[in-house]
């Protein structure tokens, strides 16, 4: 294990001004902290503290105003993103697909050029009985039970074999 972070975030800082008429709101405010490779690191707050906020600056789904995210001591690229696994607080899941599309696309979109179809094939099986829903594996989303579309959430997370995974309100 290295002392190495993974990801590291240092002094970011995020302030919504969303209505000329309201005060702006510092939601982040000179956050650092480091993820090292094999150690589960929790970020801890209230409601509103910016713990999604965060996360959403990690993914670039919002900018900070300040501050900077690291992968392995570089700036985060697309192709850092893909070695991370995220799972969302509630399941975002399209429910017209089935449980293998879901995770077909998944591995289209954070792993295009190290599987070969079959392998993706193999991958998607292996994953679907891991978690336990290979016999559902042609049912869509949308007929799943909530605890079904968990399982299904953190194998979409995880097919990838991602490098990091984030876990919002897990």
């Amino acid at each position: 294990m290295s002392d190495k972070p993974v990801l590291e975030i240092r002094n970011l800082r995020k302030v919504y001004s969303r209505d000329l008429f309201k005060k702006k709101q510092v939601v982040i405010d000179d956050l650092s902290c480091r993820f090292l490779d094999g150690q589960c690191t929790a970020l801890m707050g209230h409601n509103g503290a910016g713990k999604t906020t965060t996360i959403r600056m990690i993914f670039g789904l919002i900018n900070p105003d300040k501050g900077e995210i690291l992968y392995r001591g570089k700036g985060l690229t697309l192709d850092d993103k893909r070695r991370i696994g995220y799972m969302p607080e509630i399941n975002k899941l399209p429910p017209n697909l089935t449980c293998e599309e879901i995770l077909k696309h998944q591995l289209r979109v954070y792993d295009p050029a190290h599987l070969k179809k079959r392998e993706h094939k193999d991958a998607i099986e292996e994953k679907l009985r891991e978690i336990d829903l290979w016999e559902h594996r042609s049912k869509r989303v949308g007929k799943l039970s909530k605890g079904m579309g968990r399982r299904l959430t953190w194998a979409q997370a995880t097919i990838h074999k991602p490098e990091l995974i984030i876990l919002d309100e897990p």
